[in-house]
């Protein structure tokens, strides 16, 4: 599979079920190939789509910085995203990177929102 085709055409809008499905195969492709940019790509066009465990996977990338700059807000942001939609795997990573925020970083966010997620962590068993 050609990993420099531009995901944009290489995926035509008429089944969103197999779009995903082929970007996400086609980013373990390029992952196998040690393209992590190309990686990020198929996962971003999957996470644009809609699909939950790709905007984690996608989060997971903005977290460590794997084909991205590191940016916490925009990981955290798509984690919550994913967890709203259904992705548990989500949570522990929505309480792990609260846990590690600054106190300064922490109080930027909304209290009850840290709480609420925290506490959804909790229910499903990955609080950290």
């Amino acid at each position: 599979m050609n990993t420099t085709e531009n995901t944009s055409t290489k995926f035509p809008k008429n089944s969103l079920w197999a779009d995903i499905n082929t970007a996400l195969e086609c980013a373990c492709d390029a992952q196998d190939n040690g393209d992590l940019q190309q990686t990020f790509n198929y996962v971003k066009y999957a996470s644009d789509l809609g699909d939950a465990y790709s905007e984690y996977i996608l989060g997971l990338f903005y977290r460590t910085g794997t084909g991205v700059n590191a940016d916490r807000q925009e990981a955290l942001k798509l984690f919550i995203s994913a967890a709203e939609k259904g992705c548990d795997q989500a949570y522990h990573s929505i309480s792990s990177i609260l846990t590690e925020m600054g106190l300064e970083e922490y109080l930027e966010l909304n209290y009850d929102e840290a709480f609420r997620l925290f506490t959804e962590a909790a229910y499903i068993g990955n609080s950290t």
